[in-house]
């Protein structure tokens, strides 16, 4: 289990699937404010949140139109129920 009490300075790992043409402004929010940001696939971000390698996870709208909305189902599902893996979504 990673260790969710680290402060954003420390290096929060985020996983951003994200369309090329909004690589660039989610690097800007997200990646410039001392998040250790990692441009996945879909199939590395659901591999990534069944092995707990990631804090958060950032999609876009673009990138989300292009994603297999039943394939996350097993792996949200084999979440713990106390989990509070945050997704942020930018449309």
């Amino acid at each position: 289990m990673s260790d969710r009490s680290r402060s954003a300075a420390e290096g929060y790992r985020v996983a951003v699937l994200a369309g090329p043409e909004d690589s660039e402004t989610v690097r800007m929010i997200v990646c410039e404010r001392h998040f250790e940001c990692l441009f996945v696939s879909a199939d590395e971000l659901l591999a990534g949140i069944a092995d707990d390698r990631f804090d958060a996870a950032v999609l876009t709208g673009v990138a989300l139109l292009a994603l297999d909305l039943v394939a996350p189902g097993p792996v949200l599902a084999g979440q713990p129920t106390w989990s509070d893996f945050p997704i942020v979504l930018l449309a």
